[in-house]
């Protein structure tokens, strides 16, 4: 296809006096001038028809292709059901396979030229936002209103812009050669994966403020032209968001590290507490029975050795308590060092 495509250019380009007739849609030219062109445009078995005057005609819409006479003409008349099949813009020798995106120039292909695709990868991105009007089952919805026979879209937001009404043009779009929209669009539908749900309100937010600037009807280019500006833009706000939202988690799980560790201490140091307090009236009561009973030996004996076993087992306990204290230390250390990371 692109061979006949390009035969029949280089054919046409023979023709110096060649008219393109935006009405019936096809090219016009003089038919004894141009004998030699007829004949080898036969050989490619395209109709060509006598229109009378000496003139002939060929009706470019016979093509397996959609053929535009230049770039005007296919802003005009490009539309968003006419990428079934290739197009080709025969001033700039400029064939588009949309099965591919990609395009040739004199039949080689280019990387250069982005007019075709910019404006298949526009009309892709108005499909796959109508897929994103409100429905009724949804909880978020990225467009509030979408509309081909009104040539709208709407987006609503609670901020200070209230709504925003985006006007769709009934033609393409002469978009800079600069802009890569394949790209930016594709970046586009992947922010809508599952594990980006969020991410979307943010591209509203920042399409709307963004937008609310400029004129109804300019805001649909404007759009096209900043798409990679404004993802940018919310791609950051998200990324603030989710770090607002680690810094929360981390702030709740150092609090409730801390008030474990705190917790423990507190119950070994009510411990000790109740140790320390207990020893010194122990040993008063043990010295008070050992001055009423001094002048018992075996009761003094008894005192004593129970006074030991006792001083023992305090000795025990607080060995035991300080084990404990030094165990929650280690687990405190390791604790806030899983949290600094």
């Amino acid at each position: 296809m692109i061979d006949q495509a390009q035969y029949l250019t280089t054919l046409l380009n023979q023709i110096p006096e060649l008219r393109f007739d935006v009405d019936r849609l096809s090219f016009v030219f003089d038919e004894e001038k141009y004998a030699n062109v007829i004949k080898n445009i036969d050989d490619v078995q395209v109709h060509i028809e006598r229109t009378g005057n000496n003139e002939v005609e060929i009706d470019t819409t016979q093509f397996p292709f959609y053929l535009y006479f230049d770039e005007n003409d296919f802003i005009k008349r490009v539309k968003r059901d006419k990428w079934n099949k290739p197009s080709l813009i025969y001033t700039k020798a400029a064939f588009y396979d949309p099965g591919t995106h990609d395009t040739f120039i004199n039949g080689t292909s280019s990387a250069d030229y982005w007019l075709i695709v910019n404006n298949h990868s526009y009309f892709e991105t108005l499909h796959f936002l109508k897929t994103k009007e409100h429905k009724e089952d949804s909880i978020f919805y990225f467009i509030d209103y979408f509309s081909w026979d009104a040539g709208i879209i709407v987006l609503t937001t609670l901020k200070k812009e209230g709504k925003l009404t985006i006007s769709i043009p009934d033609s393409g779009l002469m978009l800079p050669n600069e802009i890569d929209l394949f790209k930016q669009s594709k970046r586009l539908k992947d922010a809508f994966a599952d594990e980006n749900r969020q991410f979307p309100k943010f591209i509203k937010n920042e399409l709307i403020a963004s937008l609310a600037k400029f004129d109804v009807k300019k805001r649909m280019e404007q759009l096209m032209l900043t798409l990679g500006e404004i993802l940018n833009v919310a791609e950051q706000n998200f990324e603030v968001y989710l770090h607002d939202l680690s810094l929360e988690n981390l702030k709740k799980d150092f609090i409730d590290y801390k008030n474990k560790y705190f917790n423990q201490f507190r119950e070994i140091l009510s411990k000790l507490t109740n140790q320390v307090i207990g020893l010194p009236i122990t040993i008063a009561a043990s010295v008070f029975s050992t001055y009423k009973v001094s002048d018992s030996p075996s009761t003094l004996i008894v005192i004593l050795f129970v006074f030991m076993l006792y001083a023992g087992y305090s000795i025990f306990l607080l060995k035991l308590q300080k084990e404990d204290i030094r165990d929650i230390r280690e687990m405190f250390i390791k604790d806030f060092t899983y949290i600094e990371n």
